[in-house]
């Protein structure tokens, strides 16, 4: 085992990108090329995405006040499962996770969502693998901003940040506030090198550095003597 993991207890999933990959289409794609949706006036905006994604507004809010629809929830509920299965584990992910729930690790799975990975988590089976998931428009932050750690870590009072290991694809999102709060991190390469639209991009920062890199999900295994 690398001598940084041996304090490990809980390990951090990043889903998409991480342990799922996808033919990702932007929200405005799929409502407006593949479900013939007509905008009302203004595009819809990262923004808007991510006000969803905080859980500050429902994406059938959003698509009622930008898109002129009979049945916004409908139209939602159609756009999440459009793009769920559009989405794909990556090679090894089933077998890294039973390895991980053998070593009797905790496992958490996080994710920043308009209400996507919720389906994609609901169609793949995922919740079973997990003790505890966290989705950012439940906790009311994305994985960008400190408050979702934070209150992710809220929920092991007795654990400290150093037993925790983050992995992700994203350096803002997934590396830099773990980094900054005390846990390990692996960043792992994105194999279709695509991102959400409202994710904030890298800026490059030595705290979005990793403590480890890897290509593929296997590689978790013997850093941790699996």
């Amino acid at each position: 085992m690398v001598a940084f993991l041996e304090d490990v207890r809980y390990i951090v999933f990043d889903l998409n990108g991480t342990l799922v990959a996808e033919d990702y289409l932007r929200h405005d794609e799929i409502l407006e090329n593949v479900l013939k949706c007509r905008r009302r006036g203004r595009r819809l905006t990262a923004e808007d995405l991510r006000e969803v994604a905080r859980g500050k507004r429902l994406l059938s809010e959003v698509i009622a006040r930008l898109y002129v629809v009979d049945d916004p929830e409908d139209v939602s509920r159609r756009l999440l499962r459009i793009q769920a299965s559009r989405t794909f584990f990556r090679e090894k992910a089933l077998d890294v996770l039973k390895a991980l729930r053998k070593k009797k690790y905790g496992l958490i799975l996080c994710s920043d969502t308009t209400g996507i990975s919720k389906e994609v988590v609901k169609q793949l089976g995922l919740s079973r693998h997990f003790d505890y998931i966290f989705y950012s428009c439940d906790v009311g932050y994305l994985k960008s901003e400190e408050g979702f750690w934070t209150s992710l870590l809220s929920h092991f009072p007795e654990a400290k940040p150093r037993e925790f290991l983050a992995i992700g694809d994203n350096p803002r999102s997934d590396i830099y506030h773990p980094h900054n709060l005390g846990m390990h991190t692996i960043q792992i390469e994105n194999p279709l090198q695509l991102s959400l639209e409202y994710r904030e991009a890298s800026t490059n920062s030595y705290e979005e550095e990793p403590e480890y890199r890897i290509k593929e999900l296997e590689e978790i295994l013997p850093l941790l003597n699996l």
